[in-house]
């Protein structure tokens, strides 16, 4: 995609959006990584569960203004789904650094395989 084929003001909110984004992933690079950036889309991916990847990008709609498309999962503690936001970038930024600290939570609780309370809810996929 040109960059002239989008408003200037989205591309210099895009601009530095990315660069947060960056910053981001390379302050969390042992947990979070971009897997790819094309078309204005970024997509970054949890290393340790990499089956869902979490999209930020610019909508096909330019009438909304500076806003961005992203996705998030888990959606927060309590519910194991995905979030899908139209924001502004500040407010992709705000999200992405509460999911990371979601994912840093995750990964800093361990449970044994043999314990019966996982094993019970391994299937179990809704809200608490």
């Amino acid at each position: 995609m040109h960059n002239k084929t989008l408003p200037l003001a989205l591309l210099k909110d895009l601009k530095l959006l990315l660069v947060e984004v960056r910053k981001i992933v390379n302050d969390h690079s042992d947990i979070l990584e971009i897997r790819s950036q094309e078309d204005f889309t970024t997509q970054i991916w949890d290393k340790e569960h990499p089956h869902l990847p979490s999209p930020i990008q610019n909508p096909p709609c330019q009438k909304r203004g500076k806003m961005f498309y992203s996705d998030f999962f888990p959606l927060s503690e309590s519910q194991y789904q995905t979030a899908s936001y139209f924001t502004e970038k500040d407010e992709v930024i705000d999200m992405l650094e509460s999911w990371v600290a979601m994912i840093l939570e995750y990964n800093s609780i361990n449970l044994q395989e043999d314990d019966q309370i996982p094993n019970f809810y391994a299937g179990y996929s809704g809200a608490c």
